[in-house]
């Protein structure tokens, strides 16, 4: 893991991807990444379990949920706190509106035959109309993965040097790509 980081790093990237690198770190190679990440000014975008490694090190938070990014500053442990905060208040306004439908509902139901109410009846049936219900809290499944064994597939999984980017028949959007993903 410290040579598969050091070439990495030695390859001074604009954005640095790392997917679970405190695997196999010691506690100093672990603590040296963690201040190595912060002298750097570039993107680094980790995907970790570690959250103590989070804490340390991130300072902005994306969470990825029903086909939505939603952005948090903070660490990881700022994010936890943030996102129960909203999922709290989003529940609560979810309820609120949903028992005032309902409410609303009963008035309907009680003097829809009344021609008398038939103004406000109807006022109130383009009132829930037009009322816009937060969205249902949603709780991250749990999900177990389980993948056969794969063959070797050797150390460079897919590389580009020089490439260009682009679609078939246009003009290329990137040009002077390199991109090394190894196992």
């Amino acid at each position: 893991m410290r040579i598969a980081i050091a070439k990495v790093i030695f390859c001074e990237p604009e954005i640095l991807m790392l997917d679970e690198p405190t695997n196999h770190l010691d506690l100093p190679a672990l603590i040296w990444l963690e201040n190595y990440i912060g002298t750097l000014d570039i993107t680094i975008i980790i995907v970790s379990h570690a959250r103590d490694f989070l804490d340390a090190v991130c300072d902005e938070i994306m969470h990825f949920q029903a086909k939505k990014l939603t952005y948090y500053r903070g660490n990881f442990s700022q994010f936890q706190k943030t996102k129960a905060d909203r999922d709290k208040n989003q529940a609560k306004q979810r309820e609120g509106q949903l028992d005032k439908i309902k409410h609303i509902e009963v008035f309907i139901a009680k003097f829809r035959a009344n021609a008398k109410r038939a103004t406000m009846v109807q006022s109130r049936i383009k009132a829930i109309e037009k009322m816009d219900v937060a969205d249902e809290v949603i709780s991250d499944p749990e999900c177990i993965f389980q993948f056969p064994d794969p063959d070797d597939c050797g150390v460079n999984v897919m590389r580009l040097d020089e490439a260009k980017i682009g679609y078939e028949n246009g003009p290329a959007i990137l040009t002077g790509v390199n991109v090394n993903v190894d196992l």
